[in-house]
C-alpha cells in the first residue's frame, strides 16, 4: 500500500464509498489496466471529460473511489470529535474514525 500523509489509503476510500459516503473528493483512486492487462492503481485529480476520454480510448470506465483530503474528512466529521483513532497517517486517522461513526452512531447531519 502506498503510504501518504496528503489523502486516505485506498482501502479506507473503498470502505467509505460502500457506506454511502458521497464520492465529491478532488483527488480519486482509479483502478485501469494496462495494455497487458494488469490492474494497477493510480492517484490524481481527475475531472469527468478525463474519465470519459479514457473509456472511449480505452474502452472501459475504470472503478474510482475518493482519496478524501485530510480537509475533507474533517469536514465530514462533527466538530466537537477530537482524533483519538491510531493511524499511520492523520488522514487515515481520519477515515477510521468516520468509518467507525457511520457503521457505529452517527447519524448525517448535513450529507454525509
Amino acid at each position: 500500500m502506498i503510504k501518504n500523509n496528503g489523502w486516505c489509503d485506498l482501502e479506507y476510500a473503498i470502505e467509505l464509498r460502500d457506506l454511502g459516503v458521497p464520492q465529491d473528493s478532488l483527488w480519486w483512486w482509479i483502478e485501469s489496466k494496462d495494455t497487458k492487462g494488469h490492474i494497477y492503481l493510480a492517484q490524481g485529480c481527475y475531472r469527468e471529460r478525463d474519465l470519459v476520454e479514457y473509456e472511449m480510448t480505452k474502452g472501459f470506465r475504470p472503478q474510482q473511489y475518493s482519496a478524501f483530503t485530510l480537509a475533507e474528512l474533517r469536514e465530514r466529521l462533527p466538530k466537537q470529535l477530537i482524533p483519538t483513532i491510531d493511524g499511520d497517517t492523520e488522514a487515515n486517522c481520519n477515515a477510521k474514525m468516520l468509518i467507525w461513526l457511520k457503521k457505529n452512531v452517527y447519524e448525517e447531519e448535513e450529507d454525509l
